[in-house]
Order: structure tokens, then sequence, then C-alpha cells
């Protein structure tokens, strides 16, 4: 297993570049050997990632994709990954080599074959897979929270990598023991990135949107999760959470159900449902207005009703005024109006 044991991020081990050596070449014949390139492309890419605040010391590796496999906190949903999605970069790589390297790490020992275990770069490796070529790799040694930091701060200034991604990642490395509490987490974060800083509002928000999918009754039907806006999901949650959670759990898989049997729900992406459901259950929680009843008060043979209406408020008097005092009128029309307001 790769190392996993916790504390601070050494900065300096994290952005002096070391020069590329050629001491892991393989031998000669040996094809699956991970052999270390130094094309003048991926050098222009390196400087072009180090320009973008992405510094990480390691040795340049090339390998068969077979070797490899994704970090389980890699921070990119698979629906990012389509055939599709990944036809250009791969055709891309595959014509003109790849400019720019994943950031991985070596396992302590090999597992079922694989050697490597890619910390950032997920779509360029589903990439090299796609066109049947060999990746190219900055390999480091890395515990787990400098591997979280180092792929969060990667990742910082991709516009492909949602918010609620994150959120998703953020969760699991907590979960996790990656980092001791959410303070670490920020601190580390933001002691390593240039671009993105974290601050406790921002994160709790995060975490409690990621919440969702502990909601197995709901997390089933989301489609395309990466479409969830964290600001949504945090207020759905703090609903589903609230004084009346169980009312308005209820209220939300009625409609859930009703979405489903209109044949709306397979429509939906997962954005669009939460926001469905966000609106829905404001629209159960607020307040609603008593229906306008009368106020009907009596006395002796004369009845007083007093109501509200458009113009405000109104009254009737009906009945033998001539059989009461009209201070007795006065008093059961202040008493009326008095229990309207």
């Amino acid at each position: 297993m790769s190392r996993s044991n916790k504390g601070r991020i050494d900065l300096d081990n994290l952005v002096d570049d070391l020069p590329v050596s050629p001491e892991n070449q393989g031998e000669a014949g040996q094809r699956d050997a991970p052999v270390v390139t130094e094309r003048a492309s991926t050098i222009r890419g390196l400087r072009r990632g180090q320009e973008a605040g992405t510094k990480i010391a390691g040795r340049l590796v090339e390998a068969d994709t077979i070797k490899c496999r994704m970090w389980s906190f890699a921070d990119r949903l698979d629906e990012g990954l389509s055939e599709p999605a990944l036809a250009d970069l791969a055709r891309s790589i595959k014509d003109h080599g790849q400019h720019v390297p994943v950031i991985a790490r070596k396992l302590d020992a090999p597992e079922d074959g694989i050697e490597f275990e890619i910390i950032a770069g997920r779509r360029r490796f589903e990439a090299c897979k796609f066109a049947g070529v060999r990746i190219l790799m900055k390999v480091k040694d890395l515990s787990d929270a400098e591997a979280f930091t180092v792929m969060l701060v990667e990742n910082d200034d991709r516009e492909d990598i949602s918010p609620f991604s994150r959120a998703l990642s953020l969760s699991d490395a907590l979960e996790r023991g990656i980092y001791e509490s959410q303070a670490d987490l920020i601190n580390q974060h933001n002691e390593g990135s240039a671009h993105r800083r974290y601050n406790k509002s921002q994160v709790s928000k995060m975490l409690s949107a990621a919440k969702l999918r502990d909601y197995e009754w709901l997390w089933g039907d989301v489609r395309q999760p990466s479409t969830i806006g964290v600001k949504p999901g945090y207020l759905l949650i703090k609903h589903l959470e609230g004084e009346k959670s169980h009312a308005v759990e209820n209220f939300l898989r009625q409609r859930i159900a009703e979405l489903r049997s209109s044949g709306r729900l397979g429509k939906l992406t997962g954005g669009q449902l939460i926001n469905d459901l966000l609106a829905a259950a404001e629209k159960m929680l607020k307040p609603q207005e008593a229906p306008n009843q009368p106020i009907t008060l009596q006395t002796g043979e004369v009845q007083v009703s007093a109501y509200k209406s458009k113009k405000g408020l109104a009254f009737e008097v009906t009945g033998n005024i001539a059989s009461v005092s009209e201070e007795d009128v006065l008093v059961l029309l202040k008493t009326a109006i008095g229990r309207l307001r």
C-alpha cells in the first residue's frame, strides 16, 4: 500500500521540481517496464503546469495503463468520461503525444499487477486507455494527505471539475481520516494552493451538500450528479435535517413518485431534480395564510360580522338595530375587528 501517514505537508518538498532522471530506464526488450521520457513537448507542458501553480517534485515515468489505477479519492465523476467526451483527447494524444503528465505515486508493492496510483489526471488516463497508448506520469512519493492536497490544487483551475464533485471528495477525505478535521483540511489546502482558497463556511456547505448521497431513496434517481449546485444541495439538506425532517422526507418521496409516474424523472439531471425537490420542500414549509373567515358576534337581535377584504377590514351589522344601543354595537364591532388582527 502507499503511504498513508497524516500530518502537515512539506511544501518545500512539493514545490521543488527535480530534474528528469534516467535511473529507471527499462532493459531492452522489456516493453512493460516503466521508462523515463525527456520529450521537449513534455517539459513545455510541465512548465505550463508550473506557471498555473501546480508544482510537484518527482520523476517522469511512462508506463502501460494496465499497470495503473485511479486513486479512490479522484474528484471527477464518471459522467464526464463517456466515449464521446474522451474521443477528441484520445485522438490528440495518439497523434501528437501527451504533453502534460498525470500525477501519480508508486505502490509499495504491486497489487494484482497494478504498480501506480494516479492522483490527478483521470481524463488523460482514460484517454490513454481509449487510445491504446502508454501514459506519461510524474511519480511522487506522497502520503494520503499530501496526495489529496495535490489533487485539489491540480484541479483548482479546471472548470470541468464541478463544485459538487469537489464536495464529494472533501467528504470522502474527512470520512476516511485523511484529515483530522475540517480546519486541518482547510489549512493544508490553502497552504498548497495559490488560486482557490476555502473558508470554514464554504467547506461546511460543501460537506452538507455531499450528504445528499446518504439518502438512498433520493440518490438512486440522481443522474449526472455533477450538475447539482452546492447551494441547492445544502439548502435541501437543511430541510431534510430540520424540525420537520420526517414530514419533508415523506413529502419529497411522494414528489419523486409523482415525477416517476409522469415519466419526467428519467429526463431530469441531478441538478434539475434537486432544484425541483428544493422548490417543493420550500412550498410545503411556507406558512399558509388562514382562510378569510368572518368574525360574527351577536347581542340581542343584532348581529355584527367583520372580515378582511381586498381593500382592508370591512363589517356588516344586521338585525333589529333599534333594539340595542349604539354603544353596544360599537363594542361588538371593536371586538370582532380585534379578533381579525
